[in-house]
């Protein structure tokens, strides 16, 4: 018989295959159709405040362990009885942010495999989050705005050209860890955020063919597993008490007198 841990793990692969064919199928569509209309570019690399904190979150204050995840995550949720998750109808997907480890030099991180890191995880948080809130382009009173961003990454191994261009460095992402907040699209008011440690063994991004190469998988298996832990924090933070439930009617009808 399996144990609790493995049965999660199982369940978690299995989801990790189904959304990585997803944001591949995605990738691919995208491929297809840029030419004329490119991919709207992330963020940009930006290098990390300290090695404890990148300062791409509002407030880090606030983070706790969260009960119901393990132990890599730590997160917020606002707790309003109005301004809470349960309010939100839609959100919005920004562009990744890439912050390179606090001792490694920007310069020396490739450009366009950050970018391909950056496009393929805002593909899987898509993929893991459109159907607890469906994906918006535009603001809104009842839309949130997910914030994401990659933080520590560093060089990786050398590898081959691509046509016509010369040996690149990979961008490495073992280190890495993933910090993420959503919040209201029109006040900027925070929401939930979360930070996941989980690392990613051997996790590299180095070729336009990031589908094709193995030496490259464990980055995809392990920013899918990112996506659907995300996803879990957010099946976590929807579940109401009782009373919380109780609370948060009262605040919307308070003069109802039920």
């Amino acid at each position: 018989m399996r144990t609790r841990q493995e049965a999660r793990t199982g369940t978690m692969n299995a989801t990790a295959q189904r959304l990585g064919t997803m944001v591949m199928t995605v990738l691919l569509l995208g491929a297809v159709g840029c030419s004329s209309n490119p991919p709207a570019p992330s963020s940009g690399i930006k290098k990390a405040a300290s090695k404890e904190q990148s300062g791409f979150l509002k407030d880090y204050s606030r983070l706790t362990r969260h009960p119901k995840l393990d132990e890599s995550i730590s997160a917020f949720v606002n707790d309003d009885a109005v301004k809470n998750l349960h309010a939100y109808v839609g959100v919005i997907v920004d562009p990744v942010d890439i912050y390179v480890a606090s001792d490694a030099d920007p310069s020396r991180i490739s450009a366009p495999n950050a970018e391909r890191a950056a496009l393929y995880f805002k593909s899987a948080l898509i993929g893991a989050v459109q159907d607890a809130f469906p994906v918006v382009q535009e603001p809104g009173p009842l839309v949130l705005r997910l914030r994401s961003a990659i933080v520590g990454v560093d060089t990786g191994g050398e590898v081959a050209a691509e046509a016509g261009g010369q040996p690149q460095k990979a961008v490495n992402i073992s280190k890495a860890i993933v910090e993420l907040e959503l919040v209201d699209s029109v006040s900027g008011e925070v929401i939930a955020a979360v930070v996941d440690t989980e690392a990613v063994e051997g996790g590299e991004v180095g070729h336009v063919h990031l589908s094709r190469e193995e030496r490259f998988a464990a980055a995809r298996t392990g920013m899918d597993n990112w996506a659907v832990r995300v996803r879990e924090f957010l099946n976590a933070a929807h579940e109401r008490s009782s009373e919380d439930a109780d609370r948060a009617d009262k605040a919307l009808r308070p003069y109802s007198g039920y």
